[in-house]
């Protein structure tokens, strides 16, 4: 759902599917709410997404390596945690 509500808004409106706009891993944080880490081009957003709305949580400085680890869930889990306790801090 976020991807084609982003699609849409970039101009990309046939749907179709782009090597620069990709889903790297969502997280379920209630009945309808989740947490979407998404690669535009070089960058990599940290979105939430429920019913009516799609906001960026935030844009990660250092993109993660999905290549180099064996669980991208997990290491997107551990990176989120920190992002989040550091908020939470402030």
């Amino acid at each position: 759902v976020a991807v084609s509500w982003l699609m849409r808004r970039m101009g990309n409106v046939t749907g179709q599917r782009t090597d620069k706009l990709n889903v790297i891993a969502a997280l379920s944080m209630g009945a309808r709410e989740r947490v979407v880490l998404l690669q535009v081009g070089e960058q990599q957003l940290l979105l939430g997404v429920a019913p009516g709305r799609i906001q960026t949580l935030h844009v990660l400085d250092q993109p993660l390596d999905m290549s180099s680890s064996s669980h991208p869930v997990t290491a997107f889990q551990e990176r989120l945690k920190k992002i989040m306790s550091r908020e939470s801090e402030s």
